[in-house]
C-alpha cells in the first residue's frame, strides 16, 4: 500500500516489532474454591496470553477488552503462577497512531464459583403511555461448580439520592459449568429522568446468595430517559425538542499516546462539557472504559464505535 498521507508515512516507516510481558504471582489456599479470572482492558495489536505455559486466549485487535477464566490452570499455595503475554505489532489496523503492547489496566478477579459473570448485568428501561416506567433487570450468572446449584438473586435499586427504590428477590436453579440469564421486572410510577442538564443516575446492587450467605455483589449505574425521533420535527428528549452539539476524539493524549488514564478521560469530557458539548463520538475503536462512566456524569450522549474489518 502506498500513500502520500504524511501521517501514514511517518507512522509506517518503521517496523514496530513484537515483545513479551511476564508477571509472577501467588494465590492463597483459600482461593482454591473460587473462580479466577484475568481481565485486560486492552492489548495491542495482536496478543497471545499464556498462563502457566498454557495458551489461554488470542486477541486479534487493540482497543477491545477481554476476560480469561484461568481457574483450570491456576496454582495455589506456595506454587507460583506466571502470566506471559506476547504482543505482535508488525501489522497496522489504522492510519493513525495506535500504540502497541499492554497500554491499559490488567486485573486479577476472584469471585465465588456462583457469581455475576463479566459485564453480566443490563438495566433496560421502558416508558409506558400512562407515564410510568418499566425496569427489566437482566443478570448473567455463571455457575463454575461441577454440580447444579440453587441461588437467590437479590436486585436492589437506589435512586439518585441514594434511597432504596425497589428490591427484588428470586430463586433460581443454575446448571453446572454454564451461564444462566435471569430477568426481574419492576414498575415505577415516577422517576428522576436523565438529561445533559440533570444527570440523574440510579444504582443497581446485584447480590447472589448461596446456602443462606451473600457470596457475590455487583454494581451497575443506569438512568431513565425517553428519546424519540420525528422526520419533520427532529429529536426529542423526555418529550422536549433536543439538538446534539458534540465532538469526536481519538482515545489518545499528548505524551502518552493511547495509554491514557482515567483522570485524562475525565478531564477531556469535563472540558467538552464546559465547551457546550452534549454528545461524544468515540473514534474508530472502543475507548477507555472510563469514557462511558464520565459521559453518563457529564451529560454526553455517546456514539460508541468498535472495530470492523472490511472496506466499507
Amino acid at each position: 500500500m502506498e500513500t502520500d498521507h504524511p501521517e501514514y508515512q511517518l507512522l509506517h516507516t518503521k517496523d514496530r516489532g513484537s515483545g513479551w510481558y511476564r508477571r509472577y504471582f501467588r494465590l492463597e489456599e483459600d482461593d482454591r474454591d473460587k473462580r479466577i479470572l484475568l481481565h485486560f482492558d486492552a492489548v495491542g495489536i495482536k496478543a497471545k496470553i499464556y498462563v502457566n505455559s498454557m495458551l489461554m486466549y488470542t486477541s486479534q485487535t487493540s482497543g477491545v477488552g477481554f476476560s480469561i477464566d484461568i481457574t483450570p490452570v491456576a496454582r495455589f499455595g506456595s506454587d507460583q503462577n506466571v502470566v506471559a503475554v506476547h504482543c505482535d505489532c508488525h501489522d497496522y489496523e489504522a492510519w493513525y497512531y495506535e500504540a502497541g503492547g499492554i497500554y491499559r489496566d490488567v486485573y486479577l478477579i476472584k469471585t465465588d464459583s456462583l457469581a455475576v459473570d463479566t459485564w453480566g448485568t443490563f438495566a433496560k428501561t421502558t416508558w409506558n403511555e400512562d407515564g410510568s416506567w418499566n425496569l427489566d433487570i437482566e443478570t448473567e450468572i455463571y455457575n463454575n461448580f461441577y454440580e447444579e446449584k440453587e441461588g437467590l438473586v437479590i436486585s436492589t435499586v437506589y435512586d439518585p439520592a441514594g434511597k432504596e427504590a425497589a428490591c427484588l428477590k428470586n430463586s433460581y436453579t443454575f446448571p453446572m459449568q454454564q451461564m444462566r440469564k435471569t430477568v426481574q421486572s419492576v414498575k415505577f410510577d415516577k422517576v428522576a429522568l436523565w438529561s445533559p442538564d440533570a444527570c440523574n443516575l440510579y444504582r443497581l446492587k446485584t447480590q447472589i446468595s448461596r446456602d443462606g450467605m451473600i457470596v457475590d455483589e455487583y454494581f451497575t449505574d443506569f438512568g431513565f430517559r425517553k428519546v424519540t425521533f420525528d422526520a419533520d420535527k427532529g429529536m426529542f428528549l423526555n418529550d422536549k425538542p433536543f439538538k446534539l452539539y458534540g465532538f469526536m476524539s481519538q482515545d489518545a493524549a499528548l505524551g502518552v499516546g493511547s495509554a491514557v488514564s482515567e483522570s485524562m478521560v475525565e478531564l477531556k469530557l469535563r472540558r467538552l462539557k464546559e465547551a457546550g458539548s452534549n454528545g461524544f463520538r468515540t473514534m474508530h475503536q472502543a475507548h477507555h472504559p472510563a469514557t462511558t462512566y464520565w459521559c453518563d456524569r457529564y451529560g454526553q450522549f455517546m456514539m460508541d464505535e468498535n472495530r470492523i474489518f472490511h472496506a466499507s
